[in-house]
């Protein structure tokens, strides 16, 4: 973020949301861009489908991606980095080197022990109500590991001060929606299709791709979809994910749905606007139970 100029060159070490997000910034600003991920897919957690999505996007703005590699080694001195992809180890020369491979708390040097709070390498241990051991003293955020997500912090410290205060109040981790500021954009809430399959077995599934929604045509951004998951039995929503315009906004909306546990039932009923973005989780909605209007 201190880069003074634009570079020429950039080897992005990890393919998660932060490594996504520089390759599509660079890419857009002209640097070539390569990405080694270790997973068979970018964005392992979410949807493979919505990270394909993604991964033609990047690659149709010029980023080489390297899944399923692994790095093998990196020379500051000689800027050189090496690593191994299908068998085969590939040598690089990039101007800078990005290593966004996850983050960890430290903890260690802030005296916790001398006020007896527990903590571990995961960082500090909390209850529901983000209490330590030691009843007076709360923690939040990054330094407890867990979902390190600005507003998850946000709603952690309310928690937390709620608590202090002699509510009886815990934090709700069901419904944390995962934004990631790519070009097109992604957010999700609940669970993936992976996710879900492993907890409900069969699972009904609604996609509706923004190329047949009005707005998306008339913004001329036509890239992605939205797809919505719903568990058979008492066709609970459990799970939306959209890649395209605005995802990030919209993502409030099926926050709601899976914080609520609304059923596709209700969903079905509302009446959406149009022309908007918006009306797309309805249309997903509405093939995943059967009843597609336009999708």
């Amino acid at each position: 973020m201190s880069l003074e100029s634009v570079p020429s060159s950039l080897l992005i070490v990890g393919g998660g949301v932060i490594g996504c997000e520089f390759a599509s910034i660079y890419s857009r600003l002209g640097t070539k861009v390569s990405i080694v991920e270790m997973a068979p897919q970018l964005l392992p957690g979410e949807d493979e489908d919505i990270a394909n999505i993604l991964r033609e996007k990047l690659e149709k703005d010029g980023v080489e991606i390297f899944t399923g590699a692994v790095l093998k080694g990196l020379n500051n001195y000689k800027k050189q980095a090496s690593f191994e992809y299908e068998g085969i180890t590939h040598e690089v020369t990039p101007e800078f080197v990005l290593v966004s491979v996850g983050r960890k708390p430290r903890v260690q040097q802030l005296g916790l022990e001398k006020a007896g709070v527990q903590f571990s390498n995961k960082g500090i241990a909390v209850n529901e109500h983000m209490q330590t051991n030691v009843s007076h003293i709360y923690a939040v955020g990054d330094v407890i590991g867990g979902i390190q997500l600005a507003h998850v912090a946000f709603h952690e410290g309310t928690t937390a001060a709620l608590h202090a205060s002699g509510e009886d109040v815990k934090v709700n981790y069901h419904a944390v929606p995962r934004c990631i500021y790519t070009a097109p954009e992604i957010a999700s809430v609940g669970l993936s299709e992976k996710g879900a399959r492993e907890q409900y077995g069969d699972i009904l599934i609604g996609e509706f791709h923004f190329t047949a929604n009005g707005k998306a045509l008339i913004l001329g951004e036509q890239t992605g979809k939205v797809k919505v998951i719903v568990e058979p039995k008492y066709q609970e929503i459990v799970g939306i994910s959209i890649i395209g315009p605005h995802a990030t906004e919209l993502i409030g909306q099926g926050t709601v749905m899976i914080h609520t546990e609304v059923t596709a039932d209700i969903m079905r009923d509302y009446i959406a606007a149009h022309p908007t973005l918006s009306e797309a989780i309805h249309e997903a909605l509405l093939q995943a139970v059967g009843q597609a209007v336009h999708a």
